[in-house]
C-alpha cells in the first residue's frame, strides 16, 4: 500500500511505474467532482476509473477486500474516509469468493488492520497483495466523492 496526495505528483511520477503515474496523472488533471458518477475508460479494461458518490459507513458494515487481477488506485475528490488496511496472509478467513466473476474476494473482520485516514486531494493505492476496507466513518459519517481507478497488473 502506498499513499500520497496528488499534489505531489509532479515529485513522486519518478518513483512509479508508469501505469500507475498515467492513472494519478488523470486524476491530476480532471475535475473528479465534477463527472458524472460511472465508469470512465482510459485503457479500456487494462485502466479505467469508477467515480462513485456514497456516505461513509461504520467498519462493520463494510467487508475487507483484495483483488488478484487489479491494483486499485482509491482517491478521494470530496470528504474524507478512514480505509482499514492489512497484508494479505494466510491466516484471513474467507466470507465471499468473487475473484472469477469480479476479481474481488471479501474477508470476515480481521484483527490486524491499521487505520488509513484519506482527505480530500489524497489517495492509496492497494496492490493484489493488500486488503483494505474502504469507505468506513472518519469521525461521522459524511459524503464521499471518490474516484477508484483500476489498473491491471499486466500494465505493471
Amino acid at each position: 500500500m502506498i499513499s500520497g496526495n496528488i499534489q505531489n505528483l509532479k515529485t513522486e511520477a519518478g518513483l512509479m511505474p508508469a501505469a500507475i503515474v498515467r492513472g494519478l496523472a488523470y486524476l491530476a488533471a480532471n475535475d473528479i467532482a465534477g463527472l458524472p458518477v460511472g465508469r470512465i475508460e482510459l485503457e479500456g479494461d487494462k485502466l479505467y476509473v469508477l467515480v462513485q458518490d456514497y456516505a461513509t459507513v461504520a467498519p462493520s458494515e463494510k467487508r475487507p477486500e483484495a483483488h488478484d487481477k487489479y491494483l486499485d488506485i482509491q482517491y478521494i475528490a470530496n470528504g474524507a474516509e478512514e480505509i482499514g488496511w492489512c497484508v494479505r496472509h494466510d491466516g484471513l478467513e474467507n466470507a465471499e469468493d468473487l475473484r472469477r466473476d469480479k476479481d474481488v474476494i471479501f474477508f470476515k473482520n480481521i484483527a490486524d488492520e491499521t487505520k488509513l485516514v484519506l482527505c480530500s486531494g489524497m489517495y492509496a493505492i492497494f496492490f493484489p497483495n493488500d486488503v483494505h476496507r474502504p469507505g468506513c466513518i472518519h469521525g461521522k459519517s459524511q459524503a464521499v466523492r471518490k474516484a477508484v481507478v483500476k489498473i491491471s497488473i499486466d500494465l505493471l
